[in-house]
């Protein structure tokens, strides 16, 4: 299978489908069209996909860091919630839990729940 350089137009609608929001696809079809369509250092070798090349493009911006930071600021908040309400969820009755299921103000913690007592079920 040869490579076939997608146009510009297509570059961008692959971003937009992979979420890369500031994706310059004039600048990048360009940087890579006037390196040949290659990759790596010194002379490079030809691009065999060049959507693996958006996404490489696209881990390298500050739009994919803050991506990823946030995702592991949700990732410790959620193990601190698990630390913090664990042993609660395990001794509550099933009354109690499913009156804490009719406070929207809990339900920030229904996926905990849902972990720990499948049986309380949501209404």
């Amino acid at each position: 299978m040869t490579f076939k350089p997608p146009t510009m137009q297509e570059a961008k609608e692959y971003a937009d489908s992979i979420g890369f929001k500031t994706f310059n696809a004039f600048k990048w079809w360009n940087w890579y069209n006037s390196k040949g369509w290659k990759v790596g250092r010194g002379k490079g070798t030809k691009m065999t996909s060049w959507k693996s090349a958006v996404c490489t493009w696209f881990s390298d911006t500050y739009e994919w860091r803050e991506i990823q930071r946030k995702k592991k600021a949700t990732e410790k908040t959620d193990r601190t919630q698990r630390e913090q309400w664990t042993g609660f969820f395990e001794r509550a009755t099933q009354i109690q839990l499913k009156e804490l299921r009719k406070a929207p103000e809990w339900e920030y913690l229904w996926w905990l729940i849902d972990e720990l007592r499948p049986e309380i079920k949501r209404k």
